[in-house]
């Protein structure tokens, strides 16, 4: 008797977890058949709160870059050194192949280094200026540099707003905060505002 009554007892496990199942997911169930299941775990919220980057994220920060560059007048310049450091939610490889073939097209070296690291390669001298073996550079940094105050880099739908500075030597630099945006023909800087000056 006890070995009829095994599949019975099998049988009636097997539909109480069944049961037991659909009722715990039910609203999911409910929900897939309706085309959707609602996230609710952390990952997945996180997911949808964190902005998707537009395409080629590394390109607006290169326009930035870019735009110092001049301002630092690269004429003269055989040194062009960024510190991508707080570069945030870019491709910051694709941004040095962007920075590499900017310095190739005008016969300077990139150097990828913050200005401590440049002071210690000798590059930065003791008085303070970008200069080394009589040539002369000029560093760019994204961010802001004060630790304790906020980024300085915000990424808002097709919009990156960036602080971004350059510096040449103690009174020689300045300092921007940049709007690009994202439109139908790419990235395209559509404000510049000076913030500081040396």
């Amino acid at each position: 008797m006890k070995r009829k009554a095994l599949p019975i007892i099998v049988a009636a496990l097997f539909a109480l977890s069944a049961t037991l199942f659909v009722v715990a997911f039910a609203p999911y169930l409910l929900a897939l058949s309706r085309g959707g299941v609602e996230p609710t775990t952390q990952a997945a919220i996180t997911a949808m709160e964190e902005p998707s980057p537009p395409p080629d994220l590394a390109y607006a920060y290169f326009l930035i870059a870019e735009n110092l560059f001049e301002e630092a007048d690269r004429a003269d310049l055989d040194y062009l050194a960024a510190d991508l450091d707080n570069v945030k939610f870019a491709d910051t490889v694709r941004l040095v192949e962007l920075l590499r073939q900017y310095c190739d097209d005008r016969g300077a070296t990139l150097l990828l280094n913050d200005f401590y690291g440049l002071r210690d390669k000798g590059y930065i001298s003791d008085r303070g200026s970008f200069m080394k073996d009589g040539k002369a550079g000029v560093l760019i940094f994204f961010g802001n540099r004060d630790p304790s105050a906020p980024s300085g880099i915000e990424l808002n739908s097709n919009t990156l707003v960036a602080e971004a500075s350059f510096f040449r030597a103690g009174l020689f630099g300045a300092g921007n905060g940049y709007t690009v945006e994202y439109t139908s023909n790419g990235w395209e800087i559509t404000n510049v505002k000076p913030l500081w000056i040396s």
